[in-house]
């Protein structure tokens, strides 16, 4: 569902919307409703809606909190962060080479071929992190410049660039004959994984998800 206030996708069953606080439609009681003031009932009173609306202050994780679209942003940044590890590009070196040398082979990880990758590696680990915060705070006890909707697109974007560059800079065999160079498992793993982070996170895949998920649970 979504949040009236912030447009935030908010998962089923979450009292407030874990990006501005507002409550969600389900429980907000209307005037007519309430009960008469008293100071029983007045403001910080046992009776008052202020001294049981939900706070930031306590965490207490909640995986419902999450929208299906943020479970596979999720698993896929997960995927992105151990494909950073794994052979992403590999040579080889026959024995006709140009050079002499002796045939071989080898291949080298993400972050070995290109350090500036690390920083995907610090982003995936910023997107499970918020993923963590999200599910254990009805409301962030932050102020966060974005929602949490928004700032996990801007995340992944990030990531899907940096990765796209990372995989077109396929290193150079400089013409010699005999030597070739490719892409491995975990170029395509990590592109495949970045792709799909943000195409969860898009307001027409989110929409698309939550819509599935809807009509799965009527």
């Amino acid at each position: 569902m979504t949040c009236a206030n912030c447009s935030n996708y908010v998962a089923e069953g979450t009292e407030v919307c874990p990006s501005c606080g507002t409550p969600m439609a389900g429980d907000v009681t209307s005037a007519a409703d309430m009960p008469a003031w008293t100071p029983a009932n007045g403001p910080g009173g046992p009776g008052s809606p202020v001294a049981h609306a939900p706070t930031s202050a306590g965490y207490n994780f909640d995986a419902g909190r999450w929208t299906l679209s943020d479970k596979i942003a999720g698993v896929a940044s997960l995927v992105v962060l151990i494909a950073l590890f794994l052979p992403w590009f590999s040579g080889s070196i026959s024995s006709n080479n140009s050079l002499g040398l002796a045939a071989n082979s080898g291949s080298e990880s993400g972050t070995a071929a290109h350090g500036w990758l690390w920083l995907v590696f610090v982003v995936a680990l910023l997107i499970l992190a918020d993923l963590v915060f999200a599910a254990g705070f009805q409301v962030m006890p932050v102020k966060l410049p974005l929602r949490h909707d928004q700032l996990l697109l801007v995340a992944t974007g990030v990531n899907l660039l940096l990765i796209f560059i990372g995989f077109l800079l396929k290193p150079s065999t400089y013409g010699i004959a005999g030597v070739s160079i490719g892409w491995s498992i975990g170029a395509f793993l990590a592109l495949i994984a970045a792709i799909v982070a943000v195409a969860a996170l898009t307001p027409p895949g989110r929409k698309r998800l939550d819509a599935g998920v809807s009509a799965a649970g009527q």
